[in-house]
Parts: structure tokens; C-alpha cells; sequence
């Protein structure tokens, strides 16, 4: 026998059998034939894949493209909404920046007019105190009323200056000079009321004597309190008498304020000053007591002009 292929080795056989008994056929297929088969299916086979790949990587693509074009579509619009908000919001910082130029302006002409009105109102409270002062050099018991009258006047307007001063805290706006005019003032007229407490248990005036049973003239106020309640210096001044008066006014001193006017402060159950002594203004010179005549705990307060009692409510009302 021959060494070697035979013509049977490049023939293959595909054998198709039916149901039922039929006789099976056979079909005989060359070697040459069947690897190009083979070879053909195969490269179909990688057709269609790369087909399907293609057609899926065209569609990812579409897609991405598509979300790109709404994203710079989105894009687009914010950026001119953007700038529209930018040319609005440039045309009001403008319009802003024009209105504080001018408010500049106008804060700088405020500013001169105040500080020529804090100027002037000084000289204003100089000339009006001086008046005053001269009043009160020759105030007398007829023309104290009308003295009062301006006192109160000085007083409201030291309280409105020291509330606007108050108020402002600006070193540009200052009435701290024409406040210190008044002040200075008014420390030397008895218009602090002497005791926290404020309730006047016999007025000013003729009255019937509660002890003594007459009626007489009442030349100050009893101001109601309890025993040992502080007394304070209704004004400014120099001491010029501490007394004790068994069947009068018990403990009491009088003050000097001025060359017209005088306050005394009676019945007390301690005197912390002396004759001579300097007080100021709201100082701490007594207590309330009962000594002398008197039916309980008080302070008998009095104001004289030239050393006519006058009715004390004139003044310390204003400063109570």
C-alpha cells in the first residue's frame, strides 16, 4: 500500500438522517470547500460583530453629542441671562455710586452747618445764662417768679442737649460746650430735689399748724419720708449755719447759693456738714429725722430770695 493521503482523506461526509426510518443521505464534502466554508462563516461571524459594535458606539455617540449640544444650549442662555444681569447690576452700582457722591456732598455741607450751629448756640447759652445771672443778682420775691420761669427754660434745654449729644455719639456733632454753659449754670440754683422722696406732706403757703394750732404761714414744703432717708444739697453753694432748735425746727443748716438765694433743710436727725463748707450739687449733707416740731418723720424744705421764703416748687420741680 502507497505511504500518504488518499483521495478519501480530503473528502469529508456530513450524513443527514430524518425521522420516521427514512433512508439517511449523505453528502460529501472536499476539504478545500469546507475550509472556505468554514473561513467565510467566520469572517461573517466578525461582520456582524464589528457591525453591531459600530452601530452601538454610533448611537452612544449621537447620544453624547446630544446631551453636548443641550448642555452649551443651557450654557448659552445663562450667559446671556448672565450678562444682562451684569450690565443691570453695573448700571444700579452706578446709579448707587452717583447717589453717594452726592450724599457726600450734602454730609459735607451738614457737617460745616452743624458744627457753626454747635458754635453758635454756645454763644447763645453764654449770652442767655449771663442774662440770668444778672436777673439773679437782683431776684427778689415779686420778680422770682418770672426767675423760675427761666430757669426751667435753661433746664429743658440742657436735658434736650445732653439727649441729642447723647443720641448723635459723632465727633462732628458736639454740644458738649453749650451743655457745659447751662450745666455750670444751673449748678448753683436749687433745682435738685433734696430727698428721694417725693410726696409733699404740707404745701407752701397759710396752712393750720398741725402741733401748735394756728393758722400761720407755711414758709416751705414738708416733704414726706421715713427716718434716716438721705438729704442732698438742692444746689451748689457755701454753709452758712448748722442750728438745733428744741420747739422749732430741731437739726438744721442753711446753704448760701448765691448773693439772693438761700436753702435751709430742718428737722434732720444727722447734719454731715459744718458752717463754712463747700457743698455741690446733689452732695450727701443730712438725714431726714423729727426733731423740733414735728408730728413724724419729714423734711421741712425751704427757698429764700434775699430771705423771703418762696414757694420751693417754683424751682425744684424742674430738676425733681
Amino acid at each position: 500500500m502507497r505511504k500518504g493521503r488518499t483521495e478519501l482523506d480530503r473528502e469529508g461526509m456530513l450524513v443527514y438522517i430524518p425521522k420516521g426510518g427514512k433512508s439517511s443521505k449523505v453528502l460529501k464534502v472536499t476539504s478545500p470547500i469546507l475550509k472556505m466554508s468554514l473561513i467565510f462563516y467566520f469572517l461573517i461571524a466578525i461582520i456582524v460583530c464589528l457591525s453591531f459594535s459600530l452601530i452601538y458606539f454610533i448611537n452612544q455617540n449621537k447620544q453624547v453629542n446630544a446631551q453636548m449640544e443641550e448642555i452649551m444650549a443651557d450654557y448659552n442662555s445663562e450667559m446671556i441671562a448672565l450678562s444682562t444681569y451684569v450690565g443691570k447690576q453695573a448700571q444700579v452700582l452706578d446709579n448707587k455710586l452717583n447717589e453717594i457722591a452726592t450724599l457726600e456732598t450734602a454730609q459735607e455741607d451738614l457737617n460745616i452747618q452743624i458744627k457753626d450751629l454747635s458754635a453758635q448756640l454756645k454763644i447763645i447759652a453764654e449770652k442767655y445764662t449771663n442774662s440770668i445771672s444778672l436777673a439773679s443778682a437782683s431776684v427778689t420775691a415779686n420778680n422770682v417768679t418770672k426767675f423760675a420761669e427761666d430757669t426751667a427754660a435753661v433746664a429743658a434745654a440742657l436735658e434736650i442737649l445732653l439727649t441729642t449729644n447723647e443720641n448723635t455719639k459723632s465727633e462732628l456733632v458736639d454740644f458738649s460746650d453749650a451743655a457745659n454753659v447751662l450745666c455750670d449754670y444751673l449748678d448753683s440754683i436749687p433745682t435738685l430735689w433734696p430727698t428721694k422722696a417725693t410726696y409733699i406732706a404740707s404745701a407752701f403757703g397759710m396752712r393750720n399748724h398741725p402741733i401748735l394750732n394756728q393758722y400761720k404761714q407755711h414758709t416751705g414744703i414738708d416733704i414726706g419720708g421715713a427716718w434716716g432717708d438721705e438729704i442732698y444739697a438742692s444746689a451748689s453753694g457755701t454753709v452758712l449755719s448748722v442750728n438745733y432748735e428744741q420747739s422749732g425746727y430741731g437739726y438744721w443748716l442753711r446753704i448760701k447759693h448765691s448773693e439772693s438765694i438761700t436753702t435751709l433743710y430742718a428737722h434732720c436727725s444727722k447734719i454731715l456738714v459744718k458752717a463754712g463748707d463747700k457743698v455741690e450739687k446733689g452732695q450727701l449733707i443730712a438725714y431726714v429725722g423729727k426733731t423740733g416740731l414735728a408730728t413724724g418723720p419729714h423734711l421741712h424744705f425751704e427757698i429764700r430770695v434775699n430771705d423771703v421764703p418762696i414757694n420751693p416748687t417754683l424751682f425744684v420741680t424742674a430738676g425733681k
